[in-house]
């Protein structure tokens, strides 16, 4: 599992825990996480290998992951590490295919990409409930072009920045409230 090209990241739970998981730039890779903790050893979070994604952040005990054991197209899930209990909290949507997903804070920063290859930004809470979208139509924008990822990842971070660029439209760099 731990090949010569693999990185793994760390995040903490707390004290005596850890989420170790694998990570290589923004390079899609096989998920593998595992929880560590003191006196109790090592326990896998999610089938090692056997589905894609990524960990995007951690808030109090619960680890967020996107990833395709929800489905194809990616969604996200919660893992609860006090109660060893995970539910989805983003399902697959079905005319898109969710490309990026950042934890910014207490929000979540996902990123679609659906049929026509419009790209759609979209702000939820933890729970996965959607408190603002956007497409680069509703930007200024064309319509296809590619969002980068957010600037940001702590909890005091209320404003993150992005760039939107596409064979129509010079680079440019904007500010997004994360704020409901």
């Amino acid at each position: 599992d731990a090949s010569h090209t693999s990185r793994y990241n760390c995040l903490s739970l707390g004290q005596d825990s850890w989420v170790i998981h694998r990570a290589l730039g923004a390079a899609e890779v096989p998920l593998s996480a595992y929880l560590v903790t003191n006196g109790q050893g090592v326990k896998p979070l999610v089938p090692a290998g056997r589905y894609w994604g990524r960990v995007i952040g951690v808030s109090g005990s619960t680890v967020f992951i996107r990833t395709s054991q929800v489905a194809d197209r990616y969604g996200i899930i919660a893992l609860d590490m006090k109660t060893s209990f995970g539910k989805i909290i983003l399902h697959e949507r079905p005319n898109e295919v969710l490309v990026q997903a950042q934890m910014i804070g207490q929000r979540l920063v996902l990123q679609y990409l659906d049929l026509d290859l419009n790209n759609i930004l979209r702000i939820t809470d933890l729970d996965g409930t959607t408190l603002k979208e956007y497409s680069p139509h509703d930007l200024g924008f064309s319509d296809r072009g590619t969002f980068s990822l957010l600037s940001g990842n702590s909890s005091t971070d209320l404003v993150s920045q992005f760039t939107y660029s596409s064979m129509f439209d010079k680079p440019t760099t904007l500010e997004l409230s994360l704020l409901d």
